[in-house]
């Protein structure tokens, strides 16, 4: 296949989903089959043992049960995103790609909002608000750059 036939933009945006998909994959695939492991990756082993406790401790407090499953759905949730990712990716409609830009920015904006809003109050992870939030704008800004590049278009 010829660089020339290749139309940039449909292009551009198989990758870029492809590369989010795998961020996912890999993310939601690590929370999901070790919960713990994850935890002290992303917030540090303090954090970790402060959210989670002790396997012992765990069982018995009813707070720290509702964090894993909530990480635990986070890691499904993520898993989920990957795959629809994967199969978006195919897409050559302008439209759709459009569409695709414009709930990815907004999935973003609501995860800083979020961060913002109720994370900032949980004091285990209070100290990693900056670099999540900074996390999300760069993959919003990828979105963003792409829709920009599509609208000019």
């Amino acid at each position: 296949m010829a660089w020339n036939n290749i139309r940039l933009p449909q292009f551009t945006f198989a990758n870029l989903c492809r590369g989010h998909a795998a961020l996912d994959l890999m993310l939601g695939a690590t929370i999901l089959y070790s919960v713990d492991l994850a935890a002290t990756a992303f917030h540090g082993s303090s954090a970790a043992k402060e959210l989670f406790g002790d396997d012992k401790e765990a069982e018995r407090n009813e707070d720290k049960v509702t964090i894993r499953v909530a990480e635990s759905a986070v890691g499904l949730m993520l898993v989920d995103i990957g795959i629809l990712l994967s199969v978006i990716s195919t897409s050559t409609s302008e439209e759709f790609q459009k569409l695709t830009c414009q709930c990815a920015l907004g999935i973003h904006g609501l995860m800083i909002a979020w961060r913002l809003m109720y994370q900032r109050h949980v004091e285990a992870v209070r100290k990693d608000i900056v670099s999540q939030i900074c996390t999300d704008t760069l993959f919003a800004s990828t979105w963003g750059l792409f829709l920009y590049k599509l609208m000019k278009k």
